[in-house]
């Protein structure tokens, strides 16, 4: 008779419950529902440390976006103020719910804030966890509200415009969202799950690996037992595992397991923390610490925000534009161009033209390849790629380049209510040009459609 011992315990293999055999043929293999799936990414994401990591990059990337409130083309908010003003109050936790958002839509594909308001306003925003809420739909009218789950099977329903309702896109499907990035990861981190549970279960057990005990058939059961007991008392338990015994000839323990030796397999975890991070849309530079040199590290900076966390927030913005903010009369918008990341693009852009015309490409054709927009004051020729000025004498090299800063600064500008100029980073630009084109875009702000413009002087 053999008998299964797992360091805690001793079970007759003839003996062991259904339950404990898998079967793997291909019937057992189904997709499970959404909500299935969905409890299984959050489960994960409490216990893999590797995809804990990579949905919180995506949180803190996306909190570091640059945003603004905007009414009639001008600034009421932007997201460097602290407090917001007393006509939008209801978004002074704005910030924490764009966080806790983009961290939810990686795992959950709904997202929920709840309306806190009176008949005529709207007075705050909270978050309701995304497995508490449930959207109600009808086959003719659509969404027709939604059911809030309260424990101790308690349940309440509310209006369609009792949230805002925030749902990744599914273009297979009128109702139900997309698939999120975790949940598309579960299988890698199953197995990074899977490998740490076994790594805590065989220390518990005192690193024992699992085996069978093997006695003559003709062994009283009584006997058997009293070895069981004993055999238990001796090795289990991680205070046992330096612990020796001898034992009868005729009782065979046989290892059936493997060891935390086996484990040691570097290629296999080192994939799937990869499949975590690409399903995650997280640049492996960002999570492997020798993943990248520094220039790559930073173009992977600029495709994280541009590739990922970008399309992230527009999905969140457009969502809270339509159901919240544009009834209301506002409009958010995000300003990634603000940040630093963007900005050493534009430098190192405006660096490279300034070298692809000085080695004798024309000016059009570099700007063509780089994405910079030519002044207003040239003429871009898309037939044959010329550039060519107003004025009888044609452009120098280092003019057309300035100008194409210029442009930029403008541009720049336009996108904020009280601009530092000396944030602005350029090699071709001095003090005095910034000064200058601000007091000529000041001189246009007696125009009703010039930008909102109120900017402190500078010498």
């Amino acid at each position: 008779m053999k008998y299964l011992f797992n360091g805690e315990k001793s079970i007759p293999v003839n003996q062991l419950p259904e339950q404990f055999w898998t079967d793997l043929s291909p019937a057992q293999t189904g997709t499970s529902d959404n909500r299935t799936d969905r409890a299984a990414a959050m489960s994960y994401y409490e216990t893999v440390a590797w995809l804990y990591r990579c949905v919180e990059l995506r949180q803190i990337g996306a909190s570091r976006v640059p945003w603004a409130i905007v009414r009639n083309q001008r600034d009421v908010w932007i997201n460097s103020e602290q407090e917001p003003p007393p006509q939008l109050s209801f978004l002074n936790n704005l910030r924490r719910l764009i966080f806790l958002t983009e961290g939810a839509l990686t795992i959950s594909p709904e997202v929920f804030w709840f309306r806190e308001r009176n008949r005529a306003r709207t007075l705050a925003l909270h978050w309701h966890a995304p497995q508490s809420v449930i959207p109600q739909w009808n086959q003719k009218t659509g969404l027709t509200g939604f059911k809030r789950v309260l424990g101790h099977g308690q349940s309440k329903l509310f209006a369609p415009d009792d949230y805002v309702y925030f749902s990744l896109p599914n273009f297979l499907h009128e109702t139900q969202p997309g698939r999120p990035p975790a949940q598309a990861a579960m299988a890698a981190a199953g197995v990074l799950y899977n490998i740490d549970v076994f790594a805590s279960n065989f220390f518990r057990r005192g690193a024992i690996k699992m085996m069978l005990l093997t006695v003559p058939d003709d062994t009283d059961p009584d006997e058997i037992k009293k070895l069981e007991k004993w055999w238990k008392r001796i090795f289990a338990g991680v205070s046992k595992s330096w612990q020796t015994a001898a034992i009868r000839a005729d009782v065979k323990p046989t290892i059936v397991g493997e060891g935390i030796s086996e484990l040691n397999n570097t290629d296999l975890t080192t994939e799937k923390k990869e499949e975590i991070a690409t399903a995650l849309g997280v640049p492996h530079s960002l999570v492997f610490s020798n993943a990248a040199n520094f220039a790559t590290a930073q173009q992977d900076d600029l495709h994280f925000y541009d590739k990922t966390i970008i399309p992230s927030l527009s999905i969140i913005v457009d969502t809270l534009n339509e159901q919240l903010l544009g009834p209301l009369g506002y409009i958010m918008q995000l300003r990634p161009d603000e940040m630093s990341v963007f900005q050493a693009d534009e430098n190192m852009r405006a660096t490279s033209y300034l070298a692809y015309v000085n080695a004798g490409m024309r000016a059009s054709i570099a700007a063509q390849i780089l994405g910079i927009d030519l002044p207003q004051d040239v003429t871009y020729d898309m037939l044959d790629g010329s550039v060519s000025a107003p004025a009888s004498t044609p452009l120098s090299v280092s003019a057309q380049a300035k100008s194409a800063e210029m442009v930029r600064f403008r541009r720049w500008l336009r996108k904020r209510k009280n601009p530092e100029p000396t944030k602005f980073k350029s090699d071709l630009l001095t003090m005095s040009d910034k000064t200058a084109i601000m007091a000529e875009l000041m001189g246009d702000a007696d125009d009703e459609n010039a930008p909102f413009l109120e900017w402190t002087k500078y010498p």
